[in-house]
């Protein structure tokens, strides 16, 4: 079925999904903040690896209204550190019912719950959101991403359980790999960036700052200790989920059943993992890394480890050295009370 998708947000996930969507013959339109001076129409975008295609997308403009104009579908790929206006400006401007899917979530569903509760508009949303994007991708040029892999199974939820069974079958026309959580809290224990990302970034910082990002995020930036600790981080994202009624595969599963990365241990799994591979570091602290996948990752499973009884000394520890380093309370993002 064709269908009218905007998509917001034109980074990695943004074009690769952009790209794959006009493909299966869905009319997009991308939505990105700045640095175009004119919009490009059935512009040209190729994807590699994994994924190979050469399309056209119909839009990218930086006119929020005219990406939005006809859609029935809106899709979210924004860090959630910037997300918050853009879902306050797009509220502004819907006038019938859609469909909006976080991709991925990181607890997006709650922030949107938050600018809905006193708008006359929230029965014009339906929404949820997923655990992790499709594809491992990464943008190599204006016109290219390269594709590292493809997921095998990826989770949705949202708050209103109602509204994931719709989404779900709009996900599953395009992929048919996803499936339906009905603890909304268990598809951020299940997004694995959190638990492996702060802690190579961090434990790499003179790196970072020296080479400017210029080595293999995974197969030089871990190491032996380094997986040990991204495993006791791990150890304590089970544990607090265990407390809210959750049974969670260890990263070292997942990296089995959602990469094909069959390591005989975490440190293995991690550094021979083909779809991880030649993936260069972040250029600064200025990243995700760390704004997203602290305060929307790690920071909540602390703070929700705490009302529970359940110590998180390994995930504190690097929450403590992030806000040193970038002079934040990481730990104040969200407030975790009204979501268990």
């Amino acid at each position: 079925m064709k269908r009218n998708i905007c998509i917001i947000g034109a980074g990695n996930v943004g074009l690769t999904l952009g790209a794959y969507l006009s493909d299966k013959k869905n009319n997009i339109k991308i939505y990105k903040k700045g640095k175009i001076k004119e919009d490009k129409i059935n512009f040209e975008y190729s994807l590699g690896g994994a994924v190979n295609l050469k399309t056209r997308i119909s839009l990218m403009t930086n006119d929020f209204k005219k990406a939005f104009e006809g859609a029935e579908i809106v899709f979210i790929t924004l860090p959630a550190f910037c997300r918050k206006n853009y879902l306050k400006d797009l509220v502004e401007i819907v006038d019938k019912t859609i469909y909006l899917i976080f991709f991925p979530d990181n607890y997006g569903v709650i922030e949107l719950d938050n600018i809905l509760k006193n708008s006359e508009k929230k029965d014009l949303f339906k929404y949820a959101g997923t655990n992790t994007f499709v594809y491992p991708c990464r943008k190599r040029s204006n016109n290219y991403s390269i594709v590292k892999g493809i997921k095998k199974e990826i989770f949705v939820s949202s708050t209103r359980r109602k509204w994931p069974e719709e989404i779900l079958e709009i996900l599953n026309e395009q992929w048919n790999i996803f499936l339906i959580k009905e603890n909304y809290l268990e598809i951020q224990f299940l997004n694995m960036n959190p638990i492996i990302h702060p802690a190579v970034l961090l434990m790499n910082l003179g790196r970072i700052e020296n080479e400017k990002g210029n080595f293999d995020f995974y197969n030089e930036g871990i190491t032996p200790t380094i997986a040990n600790l991204i495993e006791s981080i791990d150890r304590e994202r089970v544990e607090v989920g265990r407390a809210c009624g959750m049974t969670l595969k260890p990263l070292l599963r997942v990296m089995k059943d959602v990469y094909n990365s069959d390591g005989e241990n975490l440190y293995k799994a991690l550094t021979q993992s083909k779809v991880h591979k030649d993936g260069l570091a972040p250029k600064s602290l200025n990243t995700r890394y760390i704004k997203e996948d602290i305060p929307y990752g790690l920071a909540p499973i602390s703070n929700i480890g705490k009302i529970k009884g359940v110590d998180t000394p390994f995930i504190n520890a690097f929450i403590d050295l992030a806000n040193i380093v970038m002079k934040k309370d990481y730990y104040k993002t969200l407030d975790i009370n009204k979501m268990i």
